[in-house]
């Protein structure tokens, strides 16, 4: 094999890896963060009483509350139950792929997912499929989130 065919092997995936950490810190596109729907209108009196609200653009109750005005026992019960290594991966939780590849191959078809909440988001956000190059694009739209 030739000098340069084996520095080409070498290095094409070092800058395919280094591609990609610079895309993951890259900063986010500012619309992304943004609520996709418009918001529900709540009118209220002059003490901030609700006396009545309407329907989102898409025809829901939908609004966007900010995390500080959540509750925080609720945001601890959402974790627990969806993704309860959230604390501990930064995005992507390598043990829960392992585990859902391995009932996956056992039952033969798909039984088992390992999507965390970032990952979540990131298909919400960025509109990527399920599939396995979906998983991979979400996997790393969770790492940059």
């Amino acid at each position: 094999m030739k000098r340069s065919h084996v520095l080409a092997a070498l290095y094409a995936p070092a800058l395919a890896l280094a591609g990609t950490g610079v895309w993951i810190c890259w900063p986010l596109p500012q619309d992304l963060t943004r609520p996709a729907i418009a918001p529900a209108v709540v009118v209220a009196d002059r003490d901030g009483i609700p006396l009545r609200d309407t329907r989102a653009s898409d025809g829901t109750r939908a609004r966007w509350v900010p995390i500080a005005e959540i509750d925080p026992d609720l945001i601890t019960a959402f974790v627990a139950v969806e993704d309860r290594r959230f604390f501990e991966h930064h995005g992507v939780d390598c043990w829960a792929v392992l585990r859902a590849i391995r009932d996956d191959l056992r039952a033969g078809r798909v039984v088992s997912g390992a999507s965390t909440l970032t990952m979540q988001t990131a298909r919400l956000l960025a509109g990527t499929d399920r599939d396995w190059g979906g998983k991979l694009s979400q996997a790393l739209w969770a790492l940059r989130l």
